[in-house]
């Protein structure tokens, strides 16, 4: 790959002649006697109109003033110079009134980081535009290099030319490129070729009378790289997506997926980020070939739900936008939107540019906020909600679509899932009343609206008052509140038989205690003494301390026992279960304290070496049981169940010693089967430019306990890994899978080849629906293709 031309070194000077420089302000007959008789000066030239203060000068072995010096000839080691930027040739013709220079012979220039070369050129210095003949350009950013027998160049940073050829690569000898009778460039813009072809080393492969290619300065409006591929229950793909920059703080793009089993699917895109609001918002559509009237049509592994789908026209709309109401920053706004045509449609298109996973993740980066499984039902929720200093309120509508319902299966008229329309909420945060009393509160009033089945209005109001008592041992905070809920009730016919009136009350007390202290203690490190503070020693640093803590923790939580058979089960809130537990745990926290040496600027603005300081937990250990008093009095199902107050011990390791290896661990240990029932575990590690790894195992036993019945057996392992072969190779592979059942949950291999000038890749993925085969192919110094 060309580098960009080291300055030139000051040319030699014969030993016997003095060196004279003279500004373009001289008179006219003294710069002919110099420039005549002297060789090797160098003559300052003052630009009429430009667009810096800094002057041009001009060195060469030898200058000729002609014309009264109107004319200047420069032969031998050409320089003109205007702070950075500089022109080179064997010969140059400078003519004054004009402010033209005419270049000729090994022609080489530096301008704004764009370097030129050619045969012959001639410039404008005030404006700097001109022509450079079988020459070639350079242009930083992007990465591209432009050839041509003639080029234009333009005011601004455009050019325009004839023969040329456009490529990212070393351009003597390219791994592709791209050729065309005329063109021109915009290097904020686009590469417009006329009569082009695409190459790969000099064999053409595509044609066209016209391609116009967005370069990576600035957004542009035009064609992005496709994705093509194969899929055994979509078949062959290509997914075109068109890019529309609207304007600086919103743009869309505009997918066409071509899949030849099942049809093209339309799809829209758009983004804002502005400085109040935060939106991304997107729908595809499609007309699928295919539809299942029967069970038995269903593709594997939906043949067996007990569901049909007999609609074709198929959609997924879904978005988030974070804003404020219009005239108040301080009503906050947040929109979550998911609807789908049907039970099957995120699982059939769930990779890809257009599918569920892509989604999720663009949700997740950008908004922080997750979406609902692809099996599982959809989510749609609009909040308002402002805070002040003592207290906040909400108002927000939820809206749960049964993806089970309608396009075949039941009737929606049938259909009982629960809506929020609307909820209104009010909270006192917690603060100090009188003394050491504290007290929160919570408000919450909701309307139930279903299709089939009892709706109502529900009243939750729930306060809570607490006395912090700490001392030099340890805190204790006792709490009591209370939970009054209200109800009118519209009753079904289906759960009306026993309930009597719309009016419904329930009060209920409940009880917290939470006790904790710490200890720890310091313990220096030898070898952390040893760093001094030097320019050699800078980004080296040294574990200078060790602080062991220890944190014992009791919690006890009491609700009593209360018959709700008589409410609505609207949710969870109808139905609180009696508590009397008591929960005690023991962390123990090793950290380091760490010096590492740095450059820092001082009042005098002067750098010198400095110490920064940071600290990081290295390791986590946690234990922890509960005892539950209700259940050691339990005598419901006593002969099926026998009582097992005490709870699982749950032991947690957390291992982070440093940027490179990370271990989370969770293992529950049952005290009454002397075994293992649950284990959560994950590695990560990490060598930066070779390998990245993570391994992780899920396991839960079969249990059938009063409060555990029939829990099935889990067993399961995620496994991902990168590798860099070489610095251009690289392979990736993930396995998930299921052990208990023996099968493979998701499959995926990658291999990628990254060179100085394109990006290549194909990737095979396996998962229970389908197998998929993709190409990517990605041209350094273009977004678009």
């Amino acid at each position: 790959m060309r580098t960009a031309p080291r300055r030139p070194p000051a040319p030699e000077r014969a030993p016997s002649v003095r060196s004279l420089r003279v500004t373009a302000l001289c008179l006219a007959a003294l710069c002919l006697l110099l420039l005549s008789a002297v060789r090797g000066p160098a003559e300052t030239l003052t630009m009429e109109a430009t667009d810096t203060s800094v002057p041009w000068s001009l060195e060469a072995d030898r200058i000729v003033g002609r014309q009264d010096s109107e004319i200047l000839e420069a032969q031998g080691n050409v320089v003109l110079r205007q702070g950075d930027d500089y022109l080179k040739a064997d010969f140059a013709r400078y003519f004054r009134k004009t402010n033209w220079v005419f270049l000729k012979g090994a022609v080489e220039a530096d301008w704004r980081g764009d370097q030129l070369r050619a045969e012959q050129a001639e410039f404008d210095l005030t404006n700097m535009v001109g022509w450079l003949k079988k020459g070639s350009i350079f242009v930083a950013n992007p990465h591209l290099y432009f050839s041509g027998d003639f080029i234009r160049k333009h005011w601004g940073d455009s050019y325009s030319f004839k023969n040329a050829k456009v490529t990212a690569c070393d351009p003597e000898s390219p791994a592709w490129s791209m050729e065309a009778r005329e063109g021109d460039i915009t290097l904020d813009g686009h590469v417009r070729l006329w009569s082009a072809s695409f190459r790969i080393k000099d064999t053409p492969v595509l044609a066209t009378p016209y391609l116009a290619i967005p370069i990576k300065t600035k957004r542009r409006t035009g064609l992005l790289f496709p994705e093509m591929g194969y899929s055994s229950k979509l078949g062959a793909y290509y997914n075109q997506p068109y890019y529309w920059n609207i304007d600086e703080e919103s743009d869309a793009t505009f997918y066409e997926n071509a899949m030849s089993k099942r049809g093209v699917m339309q799809g829209a895109e758009y983004r804002r980020n502005s400085r109040d609001t935060k939106a991304y918002l997107r729908a595809d559509w499609l007309h699928d070939f295919k539809r299942a009237t029967d069970e038995s049509n269903e593709d594997s592994p939906f043949d067996e739900d007990g569901l049909i789908r007999t609609n074709r026209e198929r959609y997924w709309a879904r978005g988030k936008i974070n804003t404020t109401l219009p005239g108040s920053r301080d009503w906050k706004v947040k929109l979550d939107l998911d609807l789908v045509s049907d039970q099957n449609y995120l699982r059939e298109f769930s990779s890809g540019l257009s599918g569920f996973k892509a989604s999720r993740k663009t949700f997740l980066k950008e908004f922080g906020r997750d979406i609902t499984d692809a099996d599982q039902n959809r989510t749609s929720t609009l909040n308002v909600s402002r805070s002040w200093d003592r207290f906040g309120m909400s108002a927000s509508a939820e809206y749960t679509q049964n993806v089970d319902y309608g396009h075949g299966n039941t009737s929606l008229s049938r259909d009982p899932t629960l809506q929020k329309l609307p909820e209104v909420s009010g909270y006192l945060f917690k603060d100090s009343i009188a003394g050491p009393l504290e007290m929160r509160a919570g408000l919450t009033a909701t309307n139930f609206w279903r299709r089939y089945g009892t709706s109502g209005t529900r009243l939750d109001v729930h306060p809570r008052i607490s006395v912090p008592l700490r001392s030099k041992y340890g805190t204790i905070i006792p709490s009591l509140g209370w939970r009054q809920t209200i109800y009118g009730v519209d009753w079904h016919e289906s759960d009306s038989p026993g309930r009597e009136g719309s009016f419904k009350s329930r009060g209920l007390p409940d009880m917290l205690v939470s006790a904790y202290t710490e200890a720890y203690r310091v313990m220096g490190l030898s070898w952390g003494t040893g760093l001094a503070l030097s320019r050699e020693n800078v980004n080296k640093s040294r574990w200078t301390s060790l602080k062991h803590n220890i944190q014992p923790r009791l919690a006890y939580s009491y609700i009593p026992r209360r018959d709700q058979d008589d409410l609505p089960q609207f949710d969870a809130v109808d139905s609180i279960d009696g508590e009397n537990q008591i929960t005690y745990s023991l962390s123990n926290i090793l950290s380091r304290k760490r010096q590492t040496v740095v450059m820092q600027e001082g009042k005098d603005g002067k750098a010198r070496p400095a110490f920064d300081v940071d600290y990081r937990d290295i390791v986590r250990f946690r234990l922890e049981q509960g005892y539950d008093f209700n259940e050691a009095k339990r005598t419901d199902l006593i002969d099926q169940y026998p009582q097992r107050p005490l709870t699982d011990t749950l032991a947690e390791l957390s291992v982070m010693p440093g940027d490179y290896v990370t271990l989370t661990s969770r293992s529950w240990f049952s005290p009454y089967l002397s075994s293992i029932t649950e284990h959560e575990h994950s590695l990560t590690m990490e060598w930066p430019n070779r390998v990245t790894a993570m391994v992780g195992l899920d396991f839960q036993e079969s249990l059938d306990e009063y409060k555990r019945r029939e829990r099935k057996r889990i067993s399961a392992v995620r496994t991902a890994i990168k590798a860099f072969l070489t610095p251009a190779w690289s392979v990736s592979a993930r396995w998930d899978a299921d052990i208990q059942d023996g099968r493979d949950l998701q499959k995926e291999l990658m291999i990628n080849y990254a060179h100085d000038c394109f990006e290549l890749g194909i990737a095979y993925a396996q998962d229970s629906y389908e197998d998929r085969v993709e190409i990517l192919i990605n041209l350094m110094g273009f977004n678009m293709f």
